[in-house]
């Protein structure tokens, strides 16, 4: 563990490259839920579309799983930044 506060060049490179980290697996992860649907609509209508019509509430539910996901994963980062630029108290 670090000893030391960090620089303002420091934790921003630090910031960028865990974004990105999270961003490229957040990705990763989306293509993968995509790929996953498209083979559950094949099996049950012998379709590979992504727009089948029987299974448009089934995709919508999905959709919104993964918007509020993304939500909260949003508020919980903007709330550790938010911990992290506090100024500490000056006794």
């Amino acid at each position: 563990d670090r000893k030391e506060v960090m620089t303002l060049q420091e934790f921003s490179t630090f910031f960028d490259k865990h974004m990105q980290e999270t961003v490229n697996d957040l990705l990763a992860n989306y293509y993968k839920i995509s790929d996953v649907l498209k083979t559950i609509e094949e099996g049950v209508l012998k379709t590979y579309t992504k727009r089948a019509p029987q299974m448009r509430e089934y995709y919508y539910y999905w959709e919104r799983r993964i918007y509020n996901a993304l939500v909260k994963m949003i508020l919980r980062a903007l709330i550790t930044l938010k911990t992290y630029l506090k100024r500490p108290k000056h006794k």
